[in-house]
């Protein structure tokens, strides 16, 4: 019992740090967000040719 306490006693800190830490990720990541520039973007599809097999 008494090791079971120490660890959400230790587990809640790093939670509440992995929570701040998040935002602080999110936030950095939403001011990097550069506005849409006019170029169009395209998805290709495209195939793996292997050369060594002649």
């Amino acid at each position: 019992e008494k090791i079971k306490a120490d660890t959400e006693e230790l587990t809640k800190p790093l939670y509440e740090m992995s929570a701040a830490m998040y935002k602080e990720q999110e936030a950095a990541e939403a001011e990097q967000t550069e506005p849409n520039t006019g170029e169009k973007i395209v998805d290709a599809e495209y195939k793996v040719v292997d050369d060594e097999k002649k």
